[in-house]
Formats: structure tokens, C-alpha cells, sequence
């Protein structure tokens, strides 16, 4: 039986239409274990989930100006910010170095490495960072005639948060290199502000009033309560 046609020529080859090449390139990403797949399935779920927090973030942040008002809300938003990058530093690099190191010490099977750097570093930041908060702590004190008393308190808050948000930071670097995406970023970046809004929202649904005090209390919450979390699963 003969493949050429009566015109002597080859039959022409069906050719999968567009439709059909992204059902099976997406079937491939979201069914196959290879590298690629789970790769590719890592990036969207990482990239679902900062879209989701920046969308979280916009609405929290309209909703706590009100809640709070002018004064009280710019008290939170500037010790957010100082929490965010004091915390930031104070993981020392760990978040990256933990990309360099794990994977390194899983090819090669020597598990006791990679279990001493996954408790090393989060023992190590959390120990630096506590003195260091320590330290601010007192120097706040010292200096504290210099700093507007509206201030003070929600300061001192905030440097109890630095540790924990330090400590995150590096569970972050540490899922990721399990693919454990929903750990390390759902946990920090969806479930954190919404613990801090649910917070604030209460306080000011049952008082009528909310104020920088409260919000940074919610914000302590809701840090503590998903480090507490990340750190246990």
C-alpha cells in the first residue's frame, strides 16, 4: 500500500492547529515531572500569588487610610516600611545564598549540610537580628525625648516584628529551592496582610476608632502568627 497519491506526491500533513499546540503545551506543564514542567508550574503559581498580594495590598491600603485616618495611618505606613527593610537586611543574604547552597548539597546526597544550613541560617539571622533590635530598642530609649510620642510606642512594636520578619525572609529562599511555593511566598504575602487587615478591621468595627497603636499590633500578629506557622510546616 502506497503513501504517494495518485499525483505522485506526498499527501499533505496535518498540521495541529494553535488551539490545539497550548492544550497540550499546557497539559505537558501542568501533568509532566520534568525539570521544565516543574519549573514552569513554580513561576505561575509565584507569579499568581504577588499578583494576588499586590491586589490585597491596594485594597488594604485604602482601606486602613480610612480606618486610621491621614495622621495615624503615615505612623503605620513608615514603621511597615521600617520593619520591611530592617528585616530585609537583617536575613544577612541568607535567602539567596540558601539558591547556591541546597541545591548543591541535595545532588550530591550530603544531607547533613543541607540540614545544617536550613537550621544554621534561620538560628544565625534570628540571634543577629534580636540583638540588634535589642540595641535599637535601647538606643530608642535613650534618644526617646528626640522622637514624637505618638512614635514611640508602635516603634517599640515594630522592632519585636524585625526577627520573626527576618527569619521569613529566609524561608522564603529555603522553599524555594523545594518548590514549595505556597510556603514561602502564600504564607508572607497573602496570609500575613490579611491577618493584619482582619486585625484592624475588628478593632475599628468594635470601637469606631482605630489608631497607629492598633494597626502596628496587627501588624505584630500577623508576622508573628505566619512566621510561627512557616517556621512549623
Amino acid at each position: 500500500m502506497s503513501f504517494i497519491d495518485e499525483r505522485g506526491s506526498w499527501p499533505p500533513v496535518p498540521v495541529p492547529s494553535r488551539r490545539e499546540r497550548f492544550r497540550a503545551a499546557l497539559t505537558e506543564t501542568l501533568t509532566a515531572k520534568t525539570d521544565t514542567a516543574v519549573a514552569q508550574r513554580t513561576a505561575v503559581a509565584a507569579f499568581a500569588v504577588r499578583v494576588t498580594s499586590a491586589g490585597i495590598a491596594f485594597i488594604s491600603q485604602i482601606l486602613l487610610a480610612r480606618w486610621l485616618g491621614g495622621h495615624e495611618y503615615g505612623i503605620f505606613a513608615f514603621i511597615w516600611v521600617a520593619v520591611i527593610l530592617a528585616g530585609t537586611i537583617m536575613a544577612l543574604g541568607f535567602s539567596t545564598t540558601a539558591q547556591r547552597f541546597i541545591p548543591q548539597y541535595r545532588r550530591t546526597a550530603d544531607l547533613e549540610h543541607a540540614r545544617g544550613f536550613v537550621v544554621g541560617s534561620r538560628l544565625l539571622v534570628f540571634a543577629l537580628s534580636t540583638g540588634a533590635v535589642l540595641l535599637a530598642a535601647a538606643a530608642l530609649t535613650l534618644f526617646s525625648s528626640a522622637v514624637p510620642a505618638d512614635y514611640l510606642l508602635p516603634l517599640y512594636i515594630a522592632l519585636t516584628c524585625i526577627p520573626v520578619f527576618a527569619v521569613m525572609d529566609v524561608q522564603d529562599g529555603i522553599s524555594r529551592n523545594f518548590n514549595w511555593t505556597g510556603l514561602g511566598l502564600g504564607l508572607p504575602y497573602l496570609v500575613r496582610p490579611m491577618v493584619m487587615l482582619i486585625v484592624v478591621g475588628a478593632v475599628f468595627a468594635v470601637t469606631g476608632l482605630a489608631d497607629a497603636t492598633d494597626a502596628a499590633l496587627a501588624m505584630a500578629a500577623g508576622v508573628w502568627f505566619t512566621g510561627i506557622v512557616q517556621l512549623f510546616v
